[in-house]
């Protein structure tokens, strides 16, 4: 069956909700869309759960810190991992029915499925196809795959956050900002943590001189950092895993091993956009994700992304 909208958005994240959030105002009718729970990944998966969880790695750090210096514990804090986990689920799990609830009382079709284009204006989700006059684009991303052997392997920082029990010796492959939040998260609860990262130097785009103190405050804390150590296979060992990676020397190459109880993807994230067949709908797209002008619009006039300027028709949205 097909039915027609003003608006659809694919997405039910962040960019997603903050359009949704005029469809009252509007007048207009608004379809969305989304394959996962309700409510995306910043307040399920990404970052309100990894504040609590950095929240509570802080506040054990600064105790410990403060020891011997008029406050603090008599003995050094870590977190209380479990406890943690079961906090951080009083929130994410009633998430989803908050945000279809909201929805709903907007008056906004939802749909639940992976979408998929079948032309320029007509999206199909499951059995039903929508047509849209406009169509917004905020799928987000999701982790990088680093196309090694044992792949399968690896933990997400999805799952790390839904982790019960945490693991005594975790490795991350790559030095971005997620493996530095969460090795600083498991060094406080007891965790011995390794971040093995690719090239010469972790967060490549970030300010210099604040990686180098950021480097040295983790060493001092326990995390042990092995640069141009790119990860090039995982295997199953046991309990455990075996991570193996190439590096050069003077003389060629050397393959190092390492062991772990659990190796954690930290390679980064990309567009979530893979399988939205957009060249369907005269999308293009590259490796960073959906090409876009200065005001966020695809090379299809009916499509959004992000932050867009709204076409003149759609003043009451503004």
């Amino acid at each position: 069956m097909e039915k027609e909208y003003d608006i659809i958005i694919i997405g039910t994240g962040t960019a997603g909700r903050t359009l949704a959030g005029r469809a009252e105002s509007s007048g207009m009718k608004f379809a969305i869309i989304d394959s996962r729970e309700y409510g995306g990944t910043c307040p399920l998966r990404g970052c309100d759960p990894k504040k609590v969880l950095a929240g509570a790695s802080e506040a054990t750090d600064l105790n410990n810190r403060l020891i011997g210096k008029g406050a603090g514990t008599e003995e050094p804090l870590k977190i209380d991992w479990p406890s943690l986990i079961r906090f951080k689920r009083t929130f994410t799990e009633v998430y989803p029915r908050e945000a279809e609830k909201m929805f709903a009382d907007m008056g906004i079709d939802m749909y639940h499925g992976r979408a998929r284009f079948k032309n320029e204006n007509t999206v199909i989700v499951g059995n039903d196809e929508l047509k849209g006059k406009f169509i917004f684009l905020a799928t987000g991303s999701k982790p990088r795959k680093l196309k090694i052997p044992g792949e399968e392997y690896l933990t997400t920082s999805e799952e790390f956050m839904e982790l019960m029990e945490l693991p005594e010796k975790i490795i991350f492959a790559g030095g971005g900002y997620i493996s530095f939040e969460f090795t600083h998260i498991a060094r406080r609860a007891g965790a011995e943590v390794l971040i093995l990262h690719r090239s010469e130097r972790p967060l490549g785009t970030f300010d210099p001189d604040l990686v180098d103190m950021l480097v040295r405050a983790s060493e001092e804390s326990g995390i042990k950092i092995l640069t141009n150590r790119p990860v090039v296979a995982v295997e199953k060992a046991g309990d455990g895993f075996l991570v193996r990676t190439e590096y050069k020397t003077e003389t060629g190459s050397e393959v190092q091993v390492f062991n772990a109880d659990m190796v954690v993807n930290g390679a980064g994230r990309v567009p979530d956009i893979e399988d939205l067949q957009l060249e369907n709908a005269g999308v293009r797209a590259e490796k960073k994700g959906i090409i876009v002008d200065k005001h966020m619009r695809t090379s299809n006039p009916g499509f959004m992304q992000g932050e867009t300027v709204l076409p003149k028709e759609f003043s009451l949205l503004r």
